[in-house]
């Protein structure tokens, strides 16, 4: 070896060294600074949802929260679990809408809508924005493409607003009265102009504020803060078990210098003495120890102790069941914690819940049905005296015993206390749809005992 590569060789390996003692040293003060770090450390990503202490609330508050809340849907399973659950729960498997008016015009013309515009993801679309950014802005549009049919599509939160200041969130109003809406401003390309659109072609749906607040508010807010501490908390553990692993095997040596060391076990690499201890590398996965006469290796106890705070786990976790209503096994995806009876109990709240929110998006999901049935008749393809009423059809929450739900609605109905159609919806069916389907089936049993009998007779 020539002088020149074993200079190199040398400052490579005192560049080794310095990397290696620069990372023991962010170690250390890694765990030095646990104290530190396990305070309130991740409240400042939520201050915005979570420190709203004014009655008003701030455009600056609401776009800040919205792009949060945006982001940690997407980024944080707990968040994304919880709006998911809501949006499945709330819609269920085949909710539709079912006009009032039984003829066949008014079939056809919503049923062309509903096929245009994808109506059946719009509804899903819908409320997953509502509890993600608090809100949802549909925009109706008339389009020649679409053969009169009226196309609606959504604007982001953050497009809504009106950049001269003029009328707060981007939102006009009677100034004697916040609740009557007059337009709304949506931002253009440019950022720096607006286009105002009539209060009539914009259907907003918000949540969790009350009536003279112009804009909604996610259903993250209050329980953000402890799903981003869960997921702290699970990092925190898995940094711990890094750490611990770090000195889990010790080597004790007697009656042998540090260089023979080195010389006898070459294939392990020997570090620079500093303090007059030598560091050596772990060996590599599958390697085999020999042990030699003054030498002995002892693999440490990691002694993590997961279960000590596996209560701790749990407990940020009940705090999101607290806030959103949601049950313990829902939220945790874990039934261990619950039996069938303790699950019969939880549930009847949080069905009640989920009930509470149908109420709610009825009223956006008519509103769309009205203007629908209103284009048709502005367009003459639907009479004047058209129905603007329908049935909003949610998927039962629970069904405990198909038999006997059935066997109770068979009484009420003839009993005259329920109708048919009603009872149809309670049980998930599409009347109208299931209705066509058995006058279908009617008609070819009719016709299949009209061939039997002449094929008898002759």
């Amino acid at each position: 070896m020539t002088k020149k590569e074993a200079n190199i060789k040398m400052q490579k390996r005192m560049a080794h060294d310095k990397l290696e003692m620069a990372y023991y040293e962010r170690m250390t003060e890694l765990v030095q600074s646990i104290p530190t770090f396990a305070r309130d450390s991740d409240e400042g990503k939520w201050q915005n949802l979570t420190g709203i202490g004014k009655r008003v609330i701030e455009e600056t508050d609401v776009e800040k929260m919205q792009e949060t809340a945006f982001k940690l849907y997407y980024k944080d399973p707990s968040a994304r679990g919880v709006i998911d659950t809501m949006v499945n729960f709330v819609l269920g498997k085949d909710a539709h809408i079912t006009p009032v008016d039984e003829s066949d015009k008014v079939k056809n013309w919503w049923k062309n809508f509903c096929d245009t515009n994808e109506f059946d993801m719009k509804m899903k679309e819908l409320v997953k924005r509502c509890f993600r950014d608090g809100e949802s802005f549909l925009r109706k549009f008339r389009s020649k493409k679409a053969k009169g049919v009226p196309l609606i599509r959504f604007v982001e939160p953050n497009k809504i607003k009106d950049p001269n200041g003029g009328h707060s969130f981007g939102i006009q109003t009677d100034p004697d009265d916040v609740e009557d809406i007059k337009a709304y401003y949506i931002l253009e390309k440019s950022g720096t102009t607006a286009k105002r659109v009539l209060a009539e072609n914009i259907i907003h749906t918000k949540i969790l504020v009350d009536g003279n607040v112009k804009r909604g508010i996610s259903f993250l807010t209050g329980v953000a803060k402890y799903i981003v501490k869960y997921g702290s908390w699970l990092d925190d553990r898995i940094m711990l078990n890094k750490i611990r692993t770090m000195f889990n095997l010790i080597v004790k040596v007697t009656g042998i210098t540090p260089l023979g060391f080195k010389e006898k076990f070459g294939d392990t690499i020997s570090k620079t003495p500093i303090g007059g201890v030598a560091k050596k590398r772990m060996p590599k996965p599958g390697s085999v120890l020999v042990s030699s006469p003054g030498i002995d290796y002892e693999f440490k106890n990691l002694n993590i102790h997961a279960p000590d705070t596996a209560a701790d786990g749990r407990l940020i976790e009940l705090q999101v069941g607290k806030g959103t209503g949601l049950t313990e096994y829902v939220v945790r995806d874990d039934a261990s914690n619950s039996n069938y009876s303790s699950t019969m109990v939880s549930e009847s709240p949080m069905v009640r819940m989920f009930e509470s929110w149908q109420d709610l998006f009825e009223k956006p999901f008519k509103k769309i049905f009205a203007a629908v049935i209103e284009e048709g008749i502005k367009q003459k393809v639907l009479p004047k005296n058209t129905s603007k009423e329908c049935t909003i059809n949610f998927t039962g929450l629970i069904h405990r015993d198909v038999k006997a739900d059935s066997e109770a609605y068979q009484i009420q109905v003839s009993a005259g206390f329920v109708s048919k159609r009603t009872v149809s919806e309670k049980l998930g069916y599409d009347y109208n749809k299931e209705k066509e389907l058995i006058k279908k089936e009617v008609e070819e049993e009719s016709d299949d005992e009209f061939r039997q009998r002449n094929g008898e007779e002759e």
